[in-house]
């Protein structure tokens, strides 16, 4: 078996034109030896509740590479509104989130609109939803992480 060092090599390479040949952030792509993160979640919230973010307390919020970054979520209600910040970018600006979810059933892009863009090395993605129709909706949503 391959030294975990050794093995990061390879994938060093692979990611460096990504990277725009940043070095520190092509090293930081290759730990992940080609496995991309992903995190999903399913968030109840209460009536009139702002600024929920489900991706808080998630590792990769902050990006330690250059990566394409892609966002499912949909909820149960049309009572929630969705901000999305990159960085210093605002994504999607405070616009309605898909109802008719189902509670717990995390979306697929085939039947929930995807926000998808690149976000440079060191963004921090933050994804804020407010419930704004006075109900108690669950969002259910996925973020998919790969490095360029």
């Amino acid at each position: 078996m391959m030294p975990h060092v050794l093995r990061r090599i390879p994938w060093f390479f692979f990611h460096l034109p990504g990277q725009l040949f940043n070095a520190r952030a092509a090293w930081a792509a290759s730990q992940l030896l080609g496995r991309d993160p992903i995190f999903a979640w399913s968030v109840l919230m209460t009536a009139n509740q702002r600024d929920s973010r489900p991706l808080a307390n998630w590792q990769y919020r902050r990006l330690p590479f250059r990566a394409h970054v892609r966002v499912c979520q949909r909820a149960t209600t049309v009572g929630v509104q969705t901000t999305i910040y990159s960085g210093a970018e605002t994504i999607q600006q405070r616009c309605p989130e898909q109802g008719g979810g189902t509670i717990g059933i995390t979306p697929v892009h085939f039947t929930t609109p995807v926000k998808e863009w690149v976000g440079a090395a060191g963004d921090e993605i933050i994804v804020s939803n407010d419930e704004v129709l006075a109900g108690t909706p669950t969002v259910d949503g996925i973020c998919y992480v790969d490095p360029v």
